[in-house]
């Protein structure tokens, strides 16, 4: 995978997760619509997305010796906060 792509799918994992998180605290009713079907479709592959492409750009970046000016460092930073974005939603909601 390229490190354009990897940022570009790390990316789309925020704004997914973000989504999903802000559509479980509204009132409306996303089930019964064809964007409910497509949102319960891709959440599980992207939830596993993101946690896969954690551990590779954590690996990537350790072979990039830490440098702070790539693309590699960004997708961490999005795929960390889309984990933390997870976490604090599962907590919130029990």
């Amino acid at each position: 995978m390229t490190k354009s792509l990897n940022l570009i799918a790390s990316i789309f994992s925020l704004i997914f997760i973000i989504i999903l998180v802000l559509l479980s605290h509204t009132n409306y009713d996303i089930a019964h619509n064809l964007v409910g079907f497509f949102l319960e479709i891709l959440t599980i592959p992207i939830i596993l997305m993101t946690i896969t492409l954690l551990v590779i750009n954590v690996i990537r970046w350790s072979k990039e010796k830490w440098s702070f000016r790539n693309f590699t460092f960004y997708a961490l930073i999005a795929l960390v906060l889309s984990v933390v974005t997870m976490v604090i939603s599962a907590i919130k909601l029990i």
